[in-house]
C-alpha cells in the first residue's frame, strides 16, 4: 500500500521498513508533525483527575453506607469537589469500581491556606551568590538543566491571590505534587463519624485511611502525568499496529531509513516512536507541558545533574530531599575515591614488588618442573594473594583519618545543602498538625486540653511495656546474628583443619574466605528480610499515635539490627578472630587445639577483613535490585501471559479493539495494575546508610569502598528514577523539611567511625609488626595509646569543622531576613511593587544588622538640597 509517497514493506523479521521518496510530502509530513493536536482526556467530563479511589461491589452494606457518608460529607463541606466513577471487570472475575476526585482550584485554595503553605509571590529575586565548585563545573559542561528562577514567598492567602506568582491560570497556579498532597490532606480530614453513628464509631478523624483500612475502599492512588514516552502509549501503538498492519501513517522528523530499519538489530520502537496514525487511532498528540518526559530525559541520565526542582515539582518534597542528598554523597565521593584508589595502587604496587623478590608465595611457583595446570594455579594463588595484601599498607591509617574528617565535611556540607532547598523551596518554616494514624486505637478517653472534646488515647504504661517487649524480641534477634556468625567461624575451621591440607592454596583461599564470606552474605540478607516483617509487625502493635512517631519507632529498630547484623562478622574479624577469645581451650567440640579460629600462619586478619567488606557491600544490594527491578519483571510477564492465555480461550468472540491513548479509563486501569512504591524512602535510606556504616567504620581496612559506593549510587539513582517515572505508582508527594532522623544516624556512624578505625589501625592493621615498629609499638599498652591519640585527635578535629562551617550559609540567611522585612510590606499593601528601589537598598543594610535602627536622623543641607540619612542602633 502507498503511504504519503512511500512504500511499506516486510521483511523477514516482520519489521516494517518505510522510505520516503517525494521530498514535498516529507516537508509536510514534517509541518503536519508540528501542528499537533492538544492533549485531552476522553471519556471524562472532569477537568482534571486529582486522585482516584477503587472499592469492590461485593453488596457489604456496611462498606456501602460509609462510602456513601464519605462522599457526601466531602462535598458539603468542601463544595465544588467533584466525582465520576466507572466499572471493571478485574483479571479474577472481581468487578471493580473506580472513583475519579477532581479538586477545583478554589478548594485547593482553601486547603493550602489552612496549612499556612508558603508560595511563590510574583517578584524575583536576585539569585545566591555562592560559590559552589560542583554547581560551576556543571554549567561549564552544560550538565545542569535545572536552574529555575528564585522568588520571595510568603504565606498563601486567597485575598491577595494577585500577588502570588501564577495566579493567572487557577489550573496550572499549583505544581503537580502540590495539587496531590493538598487532595489528599483534603480526604484524610473529612469528619464522618456523626453521619454513621450506628455503623462505625471509630472512622471520625482520617477518614479516607480509615476506610481504606476497614475495606470500604480497597486501594487510592494517584495518576502519573500523561507522558509522550510512557510505555503504555507505545504498547498502544504496537497493539493498534497489529490490528490495522496496512493502515499506517508516519512523521518523518523521527523516521529511520530504510538500511537501519533492516538491521536485525534495530528494535520496532525506533519505527513505533514515528508513527502518528494507525487505522482510525491518532498518536499525533502534542503533550505539551511534557514534565514526565523531560524529567526522565535528564534524570535518568548518568551524566546529567538531579533535576531536583523538577522532582521536587512532580514527586514531592520529600522525595526529593532524599534524592538530594543521595546526590550530595555521590558528588562527596569522587575526592575519597580518588584517593582510595590511588592507595590501594599503592599497595598494590608494593606487594606485587614484594611477591617478586620472593618469587613467589606458592611451593609450585618456585617448582620449575611442575605442569603446565599447576603453574597456572600456582599463578591464580599469587594473583589473589597479591591483592589481598595491597588493602593494608603504611598509606592505609591514614586514609582511614581522611575517611572520618570526610564523614564531617559530608555531614557539614549538607546542612548548608539543605538550608539552601528549604529556602529555595518554601519549607524552612512547614509546620503540620499531624492527624491520627488510621491503625491507631485509644482505649479510654478524656477531654482534649485545646479544645474540650472528648478525645480517645492509648495509656502510657501499656504503650512502654509493649516498647520493653520490642526491644526484648530485638536482642533475641540479635543472638540469632551472633549464632549464624558462630556457625559461619565453625564451617571456616572445619575447611581449614580438614580440607584446605589436601587442596591447593587458590581452593583453600576459595572455600575458606570467599564461601564463608558468602554464606554470611546470604545469611545476613535471609535473617534481614525475617527481621523487615517483625518490625513492622512489633511496630504496628505498638499502637502509635502518628505516621511521624511510627516511623521513628521503625527506623529505630531497622537500624539498630541492621547494624548488628550487617557488621558483627566484620567486628568479629578485625577484633576477636585472631585473639581466639570465643574459643574453647580444647578447640570447638572439643576436637583438638588446632581446631581454632585463627587469621592464617602471619596472624594478618587485615586482609580477610577486607575481602569480608568487599562481598558485603557488593552482595547485599542484590535483593534489593531483585525486588526493585526484577520481580516486577517476572509479575508483569505473568500477568501478560495470562491475559494472552485467556484471550486464547475465548472461542468464536471478536478481539476487543485496544484503546485510545486518550482513554483515561484505560490509563487508570494501567496505572492500578502498577505496583506502589510503598515505603520507598524508608529503604532506600536504609540501603544507602547501611552502605555509608561499611565506609565510615572500616575505611582502614579497604581502601576502595568509595568507588564501589559511587558506582552502585550512580547506577542506583539512575535505576531509582527511570523506575519511579515509568514503571512504579506515582507516590503522594509528602512535604518534608529535611531528611528526619537518618540525619541523626548519620551522625552517630560518623563518630562510631573514629573509635572502630582507631581500633583497627592499633589492633588489626599489619604496620605495627612491621621491624621498625614492632618492639615500641606491638604490645597492649601502646596501642592503647595510639587509640586515644587517634580518636582524640580525629574528634577534635571533626569538632572544629562543625564549629567552623557555618550550618546556613551566609547568603540564604540574608535572603531570609530581606524576606522577612519585605513580605509582610507586600501582602499588607496589596501591591507586588510595594518597595521601591530605594526601600529595596535600605532594606538590604538593614538585614545585615542584627535588628532595627533606634533612631533615624535626617540631616537636610539646604545649599545643595542633599538630605542625609542616619541610623543609629
Amino acid at each position: 500500500s502507498m503511504l504519503d509517497g512511500g512504500d511499506i514493506k516486510a521483511d523477514a523479521g516482520s519489521i516494517p521498513s518505510i522510505t520516503v521518496s517525494n521530498p514535498v510530502l516529507q516537508s509536510e509530513a514534517v509541518n503536519a508533525a508540528a501542528s499537533r493536536t492538544p492533549f485531552r482526556w476522553e471519556e471524562t467530563r472532569l477537568p482534571h483527575i486529582d486522585y482516584v479511589l477503587v472499592y469492590k461491589r461485593d453488596g457489604n452494606e456496611r462498606n456501602e453506607k460509609l462510602r456513601e457518608a464519605f462522599l457526601d460529607v466531602l462535598k458539603i463541606k468542601r463544595p465544588g469537589i467533584d466525582t465520576e466513577e466507572f466499572e471493571y471487570d478485574g483479571e479474577f472475575g472481581q468487578s471493580l469500581v473506580f472513583l475519579k476526585v477532581y479538586t477545583p482550584f478554589h478548594v485547593l485554595a482553601k486547603e493550602a491556606e489552612r496549612l499556612k503553605l508558603e508560595m511563590a509571590l510574583d517578584k524575583s529575586i536576585s539569585p545566591l551568590e555562592s560559590f559552589n565548585l560542583s554547581k560551576k563545573i556543571g554549567q561549564c559542561l552544560g550538565l545542569i538543566e535545572d536552574d529555575e528562577p528564585d522568588y520571595i514567598s510568603g504565606p498563601f492567602t486567597r485575598n491577595r491571590l494577585h500577588l502570588f506568582k501564577g495566579h493567572e491560570n487557577t489550573e496550572t497556579f499549583f505544581r503537580p505534587a502540590l495539587r496531590s498532597y493538598l487532595t489528599y490532606n483534603i480526604l484524610i480530614n473529612a469528619d464522618i463519624g456523626s453521619n454513621v453513628p450506628d455503623v462505625d464509631k471509630d472512622v471520625s478523624k482520617t477518614a479516607l485511611p480509615k476506610l481504606l483500612h476497614r475495606g470500604a475502599f480497597i486501594d487510592a492512588f494517584i495518576l502519573h502525568d500523561p507522558s509522550a514516552d510512557d510505555p503504555w502509549v507505545s504498547s498502544l501503538k504496537a497493539a493498534w499496529f497489529k490490528r490495522h498492519p496496512d493502515d499506517l501513517e508516519t512523521s518523518t522528523a523521527n523516521l529511520p531509513n530504510l538500511t537501519t530499519l533492516r538491521r536485525a538489530s534495530t528494535p520496532v520502537a525506533r519505527l513505533l516512536k514515528s508513527v502518528r496514525r494507525i487505522g482510525e487511532c491518532r498518536f499525533d498528540y502534542s503533550y505539551e507541558p511534557d514534565e514526565r518526559r523531560r524529567l526522565g530525559q535528564v534524570w535518568s541520565s548518568l551524566v546529567k545533574y538531579q533535576p531536583l526542582d523538577r522532582v521536587r515539582n512532580y514527586f514531592g518534597e520529600k522525595v526529593a530531599f532524599y534524592f538530594a542528598w543521595s546526590g550530595h554523597m555521590i558528588s562527596m565521593l569522587w575526592a575519597p575515591m580518588l584517593i582510595g584508589l590511588a592507595i590501594f595502587l599503592y599497595g598494590l604496587a608494593l606487594s606485587i614488588e614484594r611477591h617478586i623478590i620472593n618469587g613467589g608465595t606458592s611451593p609450585a611457583s618456585k617448582n620449575r618442573t611442575a605442569d603446565a595446570v599447576e603453574q597456572m594455579m600456582a599463578l591464580v594463588d599469587d594473583m589473589l594473594a597479591t591483592v589481598k595484601e595491597a588493602f593494608d599498607n603504611l598509606l592505609t591509617p591514614i586514609f582511614a583519618i581522611i575517611i572520618c574528617l570526610w564523614g564531617t565535611l559530608h555531614t557539614e556540607m549538607w546542612k548548608r545543602y539543605r538550608a539552601t532547598l528549604a529556602y529555595e523551596w518554601d519549607v524552612n518554616n512547614y509546620k503540620h498538625a499531624e492527624p491520627d494514624r488510621p491503625e491507631f486505637v485509644g482505649t479510654m478517653e478524656r477531654p482534649d486540653p485545646i479544645t474540650g472534646k472528648s478525645d480517645s488515647y492509648y495509656p502510657g504504661h501499656y504503650q512502654a511495656m509493649k516498647f520493653v517487649t520490642s526491644f526484648i524480641i530485638l536482642l533475641l534477634m540479635i543472638c540469632v546474628v551472633f549464632i549464624g556468625v558462630a556457625a559461619v567461624i565453625v564451617y571456616r575451621i572445619f575447611v581449614t583443619i580438614r580440607v584446605c591440607p589436601n587442596v591447593t592454596s587458590s581452593s583453600c583461599l576459595l572455600l575458606n574466605a570467599v564461601v564463608s564470606s558468602l554464606l554470611n552474605a546470604v545469611f545476613i540478607i535471609v535473617i534481614g528480610k525475617v527481621y523487615n516483617n517483625i518490625a513492622y509487625a512489633l511496630t504496628n502493635w505498638e499502637n502509635h499515635r502518628t505516621q511521624s512517631d511510627y516511623d521513628n519507632a521503625l527506623i529505630l529498630k531497622l537500624f539498630a539490627f541492621e547494624f548488628a547484623n550487617s557488621y558483627s562478622s566484620l567486628f568479629y574479624i578485625a577484633f576477636f578472630r585472631d585473639k581466639n577469645m570465643f574459643t574453647p581451650e580444647n578447640g570447638i567440640f572439643n576436637l583438638g587445639k588446632e581446631f581454632v579460629d585463627t587469621c592464617g600462619s602471619d596472624g594478618n586478619c587485615m586482609s580477610m577483613l577486607s575481602l569480608q567488606v568487599l562481598i558485603l557491600m557488593i552482595a547485599k544490594p542484590m535483593p534489593k535490585l531483585f525486588t526493585d527491578h526484577g520481580l516486577p519483571l517476572l509479575i508483569r510477564l505473568y500477568r501478560y501471559t495470562r491475559r494472552r492465555l485467556n484471550r486464547g480461550r475465548q472461542v468464536n468472540s471478536a478481539e476487543a479493539a485496544p484503546p485510545r491513548p486518550t482513554d483515561v479509563n484505560a490509563y487508570i486501569v494501567h496505572e492500578y495494575n502498577k505496583f506502589s512504591l510503598d515505603n520507598f524512602t524508608t529503604e532506600e535510606y536504609m540501603e544507602k546508610i547501611i552502605q555509608f556504616g561499611f565506609l565510615m567504620l572500616f575505611a582502614a581496612s579497604f581502601p576502595l569502598a568509595p568507588l564501589i559506593a559511587l558506582l552502585t549510587n550512580l547506577f542506583d539513582n539512575a535505576t531509582d528514577a527511570h523506575r519511579m517515572l515509568w514503571n512504579f505508582r506515582r507516590p503522594v508527594a509528602m512535604m518534608a523539611q529535611n531528611i528526619g532522623m537518618w540525619h541523626d544516624i548519620v551522625e552517630f556512624l560518623n563518630v562510631a567511625g573514629v573509635i572502630s578505625n582507631a581500633c583497627i589501625i592499633a589492633f588489626t592493621a599489619s604496620w605495627v609488626k612491621l621491624p621498625q615498629f614492632e618492639e615500641m609499638l606491638n604490645n597492649l599498652p601502646a596501642k592503647l595509646c595510639i587509640v586515644l591519640i587517634v580518636e582524640n585527635v580525629v574528634l577534635g578535629l571533626k569538632y572544629f569543622i562543625s564549629a567552623v562551617i557555618p550550618d546556613v550559609p551566609s547568603q540564604v540567611h540574608l535572603q531570609m531576613r530581606r524576606e522577612r522585612y519585605r513580605v509582610p510590606k507586600i501582602l499588607n499593601s496589596g501591591n507586588i511593587n510595594a518597595i521601591s528601589d530605594g526601600e529595596e537598598s535600605i532594606a538590604s543594610m538593614v538585614s545585615l544588622g542584627s535588628q532595627l535602627p533606634s533612631y533615624v536622623i535626617l540631616r537636610f543641607y539646604p545649599n545643595d538640597g542633599n538630605m542625609c540619612v542616619s541610623f543609629v542602633f
